[in-house]
């Protein structure tokens, strides 16, 4: 196994796999005393789902011949004074492979040592310094010679300091660093990941939720680009809960209960994001150019994947809408077959 990745469609040979919250952390005598005898047996349901799902993602990848690795939490569950957050869960948020370096991106310490032990033989192809802490790794897009940054409207991450480090790094290697001030459309939303939507699938073809004239006018000059829909109309009847700043849904019944509902906006609000931002649709891990590894059926994607002989494989992410994270959010493509080639 290496380090390098110049695309998001290359073979994958090497993939890091998140890992959820186990369940046994019910046990633990501070989440005792927050939880009811049905919210407990809710949260062991979520939480052993959420890793059920996680486990599926690594099967697929694993029978197409690429070798998992998956984190471990360092933490010990069984102290009382702890605060449970899922970190492992995203690896995307926290890290990108550029050239044959590892970069980790934001303070995230704690994280970035659990995600990098399973590495340590790697130790020497990591960066990690102030300079790479305000990036964010799921809003940046390997396109072979051409590495597109999208610039956060917050100024944040991914600012103009740590990209220009970037390029003091890369662009004498032959790379070219596109940073979204010269352009005159936005990748994303204004408060979601560029992963979350819009997907480069292969050369030529995107999969995206935004208009797709606002990429293939610009940066991707004549490439198919495809605009998904929303699919709300068909969660009308999931149970949604959200506020200003939070939102999350649940398709399955049994957690259509408001005393757990309760529970999580007082003791755990911490671990949703606000999932109405996202279309994960468009949050999916290609496989190679001909297989991509998505969330759920979607009749219209699943045809314009096979105009370009696209071969989709379903893994469902069961509570998508609560941890406000999909396929491509809970991998790190570590390793892809292929030379650095130019596409734009």
């Amino acid at each position: 196994m290496g380090i390098k990745a110049h695309t998001e469609f290359q073979k994958l040979k090497t993939v890091l796999i998140g890992r959820g919250l186990p369940s046994t952390i019910v046990k633990n005598p501070y989440m005792r005393s927050k939880l009811s005898p049905s919210t407990k047996r809710l949260l062991v349901d979520l939480l052993d789902e959420t890793e059920e799902d996680y486990q599926n993602l690594a099967k697929i990848c694993t029978d197409f011949g690429a070798k998992v690795i998956r984190p471990e939490y360092s933490i010990k569950w069984e102290s009382e004074d702890i605060e449970f957050t899922p970190y492992l869960m995203n690896p995307r948020d926290d890290l990108i492979v550029l050239d044959n370096k590892l970069v980790c991106a934001q303070e995230a310490l704690i994280t970035s040592v659990d995600y990098l032990y399973p590495l340590q033989k790697y130790k020497n192809r990591i960066v990690r310094n102030s300079k790479t802490y305000n990036l964010m790794p799921p809003s940046i897009v390997r396109l072979g010679k051409d590495i597109i940054i999208d610039r956060q409207r917050d100024m944040k991450s991914n600012d103009p300091e740590s990209v220009e480090y970037l390029k003091s790094w890369l662009e004498p290697l032959g790379y070219n660093i596109i940073y979204l001030t010269t352009h005159n459309f936005q990748f994303k939303a204004n408060i979601s990941h560029a992963d979350g939507v819009f997907s480069v699938l292969k050369p030529g073809v995107i999969l995206t939720c935004l208009e797709a004239e606002g990429y293939t006018k610009n940066i991707f000059k004549d490439w198919d680009a495809f605009q998904v829909e929303p699919a709300f109309e068909s969660m009308k009847k999931w149970n949604i809960y959200q506020n200003d700043t939070k939102s999350y849904l649940f398709k399955d019944s049994k957690y259509i209960d408001d005393v757990w509902n309760q529970t999580i906006t007082t003791w755990f609000s911490d671990w949703v994001g606000y999932a109405k931002e996202t279309l994960f649709d468009v949050n999916c891990l290609s496989l190679d150019e001909n297989h991509v590894i998505v969330s759920h059926y979607r009749k219209e994607v699943f045809d314009y994947f096979k105009k370009h002989k696209i071969e989709p494989i379903i893994c469902p992410v069961r509570h998508r809408f609560f941890w406000d994270g999909g396929v491509h959010c809970m991998s790190l493509d570590l390793e892809r077959e292929g030379n650095c080639e130019q596409y734009l």
